[in-house]
């Protein structure tokens, strides 16, 4: 074929990608085996293109569905985990950046991490996935790789002039502690004949970000893509699904339909329960029903999982101890300021419980260990103060020491009060762990008259089918205040770095 006919194919290729994305991924991508989800996106992208580029060239002659399409935003996908969400999130960038030229891509999320490290990532795993240049030499780039350029924030097409202000994609992330009015300006400005905004994660996302998304996406081809595990019950991501879905073309993709997802994984899910938060959130991709009672809303759990804070010096190292007796497993929660990461070993055997924690609680520096002195744990405070650790009985059906002995029935009821009042008040971070998510979840209020009362360990094992081991470990750290604690001058500032919290 002569370089003149390639060239045609080429210039022919790409008008056809333009209308019918689908064919990019399978032409681009021959190896790549789409999830069924996946292909049913990419004919909706279709669609949606080809509506709002006809709405723009010839509007009188739309049809019914396809005016319909044209006046979506663009495409909301809530989803359970490991669906290939994100790697569709990836290919959508690497198909604007391949196919539409000049065009200007926006990708944002709250976390900056998530978006460097899951998204960005993706886009640069998908760059050499396409087919190769010349598949008989094994170091020869893509197709894409030719054409595009990677960067840890940026990526750009080598075709215009000036690829990295005129033709190109970029992370920007939302800063959750700025002003409404810094946030609403995330997406302004940011215009282009072929546009795309890809919202990372937006079920976290504030409020004000998407304010002028609307007004942002007036051009020729302007299409908006939110993908969210749907954390939350409310907000803009939640309405997209329900009652603004009609601006919107929806999809749910739940884990149980993804070719992605295994049977074990569905298994260890089910471990919490088909009807648990953690079911319907990360495999049926629904959002969190509010239990009856529960005590901390299931979205603030949630938004404190890997929160990122700086402590300082005054932060006092909060330390406790939950023996495990019968088989349960024993954890050591380290609360450093709102920081919190734990520790969890099974045994039985009083002594090797005794050195374990005590090298934790003496690694950590903490200020104080409060320690559950029920069972297991009963001669632990002494064991413990031999060691030279501020180790303290935390009984937490105790009645002493109550701040409001007419509010709560005991210690349990105050600190998991306290505990609560973090999670309301974004005042707290927890690792990514299972376990904790679901017993936190699972702690349910069940008043005694005027007072405050927390289920006890028996009523959430029946819930769970295991004992909240972490969660009560976290609560305990709340025994007593922090400001009791508090000492200046002592400790560098430490980052959060939660790589390797759990030690088994």
């Amino acid at each position: 074929m002569s370089v003149d006919k390639q060239k045609q194919k080429a210039i022919a290729s790409v008008k056809h990608w333009r209308n019918y994305p689908l064919d990019w991924a399978k032409d681009r991508f021959p190896s790549v085996k789409l999830s069924s989800q996946q292909v049913d996106y990419f004919l909706e992208l279709g669609k949606l293109i080809r509506a709002k580029v006809k709405a723009h060239d010839d509007p009188d002659h739309l049809t019914e569905e396809e005016r319909a399409y044209a006046n979506k935003i663009g495409i909301s996908i809530s989803a359970g985990q490991g669906v290939g969400k994100d790697f569709i999130a990836a290919m959508t960038i690497c198909y604007f950046l391949d196919v539409f030229p000049y065009t200007k891509i926006t990708a944002t999320g709250v976390t900056g991490k998530h978006l460097r490290n899951v998204l960005w990532a993706e886009c640069s795993k998908i760059l050499r996935l396409a087919i190769s240049t010349n598949p008989d030499d094994h170091q020869a780039p893509s197709v894409l790789e030719q054409s595009i350029t990677w960067q840890t924030e940026k990526m750009f097409h080598k075709g215009a002039k000036n690829p990295g202000a005129e033709w190109f994609a970029e992370c920007v992330t939302i800063n959750p502690l700025a002003t409404e009015d810094e946030q609403a300006k995330t997406l302004y400005g940011r215009h282009a004949d072929y546009q795309l905004i890809v919202v990372d994660e937006a079920a976290s996302v504030p409020e004000p970000v998407f304010g002028p998304l609307e007004g942002t996406l007036t051009s020729l081809c302007s299409i908006a893509l939110m993908i969210f595990n749907p954390t939350r019950a409310k907000g803009y991501a939640h309405d997209s699904q329900h009652n603004k879905a009609d601006q919107w073309i929806t999809a749910r993709w739940s884990g149980e339909d993804s070719e992605l997802v295994s049977r074990e994984h569905i298994e260890k899910m089910l471990k919490y329960g088909r009807e648990s938060n953690t079911y319907r959130v990360k495999v049926l991709g629904l959002p969190p029903s509010v239990a009856s009672g529960g005590l901390i809303p299931y979205d603030a759990i949630q938004d404190a999982v890997e929160r990122e804070f700086e402590t300082s010096d005054f932060d006092p190292v909060m330390g406790a101890v939950d023996a495990g007796g019968g088989g349960d497993r024993s954890v050591v929660c380290i609360r450093t300021g709102p920081i919190s990461e734990f520790h969890e070993k099974q045994t039985s055997d009083p002594d090797d419980l005794k050195d374990w924690a005590g090298s934790i609680l003496l690694k950590e520096d903490a200020d104080v260990a409060f320690v559950d002195n029920i069972g297991l744990g009963w001669y632990l405070p002494k064991a413990l103060k031999n060691m030279n650790i501020n180790a303290r009985p935390a009984d937490s059906r105790s009645t002493k020491d109550l701040r409001e002995p007419e509010k709560f029935l005991n210690k349990r009821a105050e600190m998991y009060w306290d505990l609560s009042l973090a999670f309301i008040a974004r005042a707290i971070s927890i690792p990514n762990h299972e376990d904790l998510i679901n017993e936190l979840g699972a702690i349910t209020r069940d008043d005694v008259g005027s007072k405050v009362k927390i289920a006890d360990k028996k009523e959430i094992r029946k819930k769970l089918g295991f004992s909240p081991d972490h969660a009560d470990a976290l609560a305990m750290t709340y025994y007593k205040p922090d400001h009791l604690f508090r000492k200046g001058g002592k400790r560098k500032t430490n980052s959060l770095d939660l790589s390797e919290v759990f030690l088994r």
